[in-house]
């Protein structure tokens, strides 16, 4: 059990992508929001991820997520608890969201190719977050890719590491290769995708 607003810092355990409530009116049901992630903090999650695929982000405007987390925030749920999906094909959108997470103090930004442009050809994809990171080179919040298309995982990693970054190699799952060496997990565990493996004991992956 987590308290929602005293939670351990690093980025650990589950973080579940949550659904964005909305009243009938279509705007955002800011108190089932929180009380939707006081119960996933309660039950174990380690934070939540806000406006990411199932969250449906790229249906919600700058001025709604940014009304969404100041609530959040202001109702006491930790900061350190959430990271923002940055999904769009706007670089100027997604430096802006980056810089409310800059400001909010989040644990980190989830940042996803170009919406709705996943067909980019790979030098399109790399000039694309070349110059997305130079708009956020100074930002302090962490930063994760997201929904990259297989080929990139293969051309990716160099990208990132002669630029001084840390990046997983193809077949290095969040949790088993070498990162697994890190750890010392228990003798049973779960995972919360298909790659999941423990280095001792035995492992139940689920299904992605």
């Amino acid at each position: 059990m987590n308290s929602p607003t005293q939670l351990k810092a690093g980025f650990h355990g589950v973080w579940p992508d949550v659904v964005t409530p909305v009243k009938e009116d279509h705007s955002l049901d800011l108190r089932r929001l929180e009380s939707h992630i006081r119960t996933l903090l309660y039950k174990g999650a380690s934070g939540v991820v806000l406006f990411g695929e199932c969250g449906e982000g790229p249906s919600f405007s700058y001025d709604e997520k940014t009304q969404a987390l100041a609530h959040l925030v202001k109702e006491g749920i930790a900061s350190n608890a959430m990271m923002l999906a940055c999904m769009g094909s706007s670089v100027p959108e997604v430096v802006k969201l980056v810089h409310l997470a800059d400001y909010l103090k989040l644990n980190a930004v989830l940042i996803s190719t170009p919406f709705y442009f996943q067909d980019l050809s790979d030098d399109g994809l790399v000039n694309y977050f070349d110059f997305l990171f130079r708009q956020i080179a100074k930002s302090p919040t962490h930063c994760y890719l997201h929904l990259l298309p297989g080929k990139m995982h293969h051309e990716l990693p160099d990208f990132i590491s002669t630029r001084g970054g840390v990046s997983l190699r193809p077949g290095d799952g969040v949790i088993h290769s070498w990162l697994n060496r890190l750890l010392t997990p228990d003798t049973v565990g779960t995972g919360g995708d298909s790659h999941t493996r423990f280095p001792i004991g035995i492992s139940f992956p689920a299904g992605s």
